[in-house]
């Protein structure tokens, strides 16, 4: 009998460059805009009492091209956030009310997974990579970990802290 790996949830603070900031607000933007408009569709049909669609990220890069600028994991995980949001919603509807509207105001934050080494951490240079990130992003490493990377998030405070 094969034991699972156990998870561990590693929390750092990270000091993006400028030019990275930019780059963060763009997928911040892109989530949420990816996160609306796919809710709008399921809200539409859910109203009309058809099926409820299951809308891909990736048939609206040719309409808004700006999508193509972010990791298109990010938009994967937004997807799968939002159908696991309605899947809870249905299975206990006392509980999980309906999905909503993202604003720029709420937490932001996004997902992206670990595909052939992409997210690496340099410990002795104290740098994070991660997708379509060329240079590092200073990180504060204040304790190692050993293992396997399986995801990252990225997540901005409200008072600009990452």
């Amino acid at each position: 009998m094969r034991c699972k790996p156990t998870l561990k949830a590693y929390k750092y603070r990270i000091y993006p460059s400028d030019a990275q900031v930019v780059f963060f607000a763009k997928t911040f933007g892109c989530c949420r805009f990816v996160w609306n408009k796919m809710l709008e569709e399921k809200q539409q049909a859910y109203k009309k009492k058809e099926r409820i669609p299951r809308p891909t990220p990736a048939k609206d890069k040719q309409e808004f091209p700006f999508l193509k600028e972010v990791d298109s994991l990010v938009l994967c995980n937004v997807q799968l956030q939002l159908e696991k949001a309605f899947r809870d919603h249905f299975r206990n509807r006392k509980q999980f009310k309906l999905p909503k509207f993202k604003n720029k105001k709420d937490k932001q934050s996004y997902t992206t997974n670990n595909v052939q080494n992409s997210i690496r951490v340099d410990f002795e240079k104290s740098l994070l990579y991660l997708p379509k990130i060329r240079e590092g992003i200073e990180i504060e490493l204040h304790r190692r970990f050993d293992g396997k990377i399986q995801s990252v998030t990225v997540s901005r405070t409200s008072d600009g802290k990452y």
